[in-house]
């Protein structure tokens, strides 16, 4: 895992302006964007382990090829349900 924190994309940050304001993932539930915020940060929390699973897979331990492919899958299964709404 990277020793530098996860910086959102500009694109990432426009989209929580544009459903609720203000990028606060934490805050509590406001108006009727609660749904939409929550998806996505739903979506940003999947990149964000699939980012990590990613980075993990790429490492070179020879032991973990058959890790690495799973690791993989799951990263792509993670951002494929994210931009599916599940």
């Amino acid at each position: 895992m990277s020793s530098e924190p996860y910086v959102p994309s500009e694109e990432e940050m426009r989209e929580y302006v544009v459903v609720g304001g203000e990028y606060r993932p934490w805050a509590p539930p406001g108006d009727g964007t609660e749904t939409a915020r929550g998806a996505a940060f739903d979506r940003f929390i999947a990149k964000v382990r699939a980012d990590t699973l990613r980075e993990f897979a790429a490492k070179d331990i020879p032991a973990a090829v058959e890790a690495r492919r799973t690791l993989l899958a799951e990263a792509d299964r993670i951002e494929q349900e994210a931009r599916d709404g599940r």
